[in-house]
């Protein structure tokens, strides 16, 4: 009896195992390769995602600035609106955060004065001189390692009203002068001539421009 057949069947057996083996492996490699690059896709969605929450942070910190900024001189002076602010401080505004699609932390910018411009004409008000400020803000995204800073420079000018501001200068003179014993007759003189400007005509324009912005390395 020949044994040929059976050992020809086993063979082929033994070869068809190995080719399911290979087939299955190249699956497997396939299955892996193509779970790793899902895995790096979710993860560079969710950075970018973290960047785009972090940056319109930072954003909203710069606009929250301008309307400070905006607040000079009537409700704010210069040195209460310098130094660092969380967004809301000053102007009450409300951020949203903590959600799922949230940035995680309320954001912050630093407000500081630059020196004034050379250019200022030296008969206007000094309150009506633009002026120029430099905020630096950060935002933050969905985790607290994400951080955008934004810095931008603006140029405001406040128009005060001179003529209310003379006319206190005038009744403070006044009382002064009567304190000193000046005659009446002289005190209605001293108010009707004094020269009060009509700041109404003036080309006085009160703004808030943004120069320019930068983005900054996070520290």
């Amino acid at each position: 009896m020949s044994r040929h057949p059976v050992r020809s069947v086993s063979l082929q057996s033994g070869m068809t195992l190995l080719a399911c083996s290979l087939v299955l492996l190249g699956v497997a490699m396939l299955a892996s390769a193509s779970l790793r690059l899902l895995q790096e896709s979710i993860s560079l969605t969710f950075s970018t995602i973290d960047r785009l929450l972090a940056h319109r942070a930072a954003e909203v910190a710069l606009k929250d600035a301008a309307s400070t900024l905006a607040m000079i001189p009537h409700d704010l002076t210069i040195v209460e609106a310098q130094g660092y602010h969380h967004l809301g401080d000053i102007t009450g505004e409300r951020f949203a955060q903590g959600g799922p699609m949230q940035s995680c932390a309320v954001p912050e910018y630093f407000l500081e004065a630059l020196p004034s411009s050379s250019g200022a004409d030296p008969m206007q008000s000094e309150t009506s001189f633009p002026h120029r400020y430099r905020v630096t803000a950060k935002g933050k995204g969905l985790s607290e390692s994400t951080l955008f800073v934004l810095q931008a420079d603006f140029e405001t000018q406040t128009c005060v009203d001179e003529k209310i501001e003379l006319e206190k200068d005038v009744r403070n003179n006044v009382q002064n002068s009567v304190q000193i014993g000046i005659p009446n007759g002289t005190l209605s003189s001293v108010h009707n001539d004094a020269t009060i400007p009509d700041q109404r005509n003036g080309i006085c324009i009160p703004y808030v421009r943004r120069l320019g912005w930068r983005m900054l390395p996070a520290s």
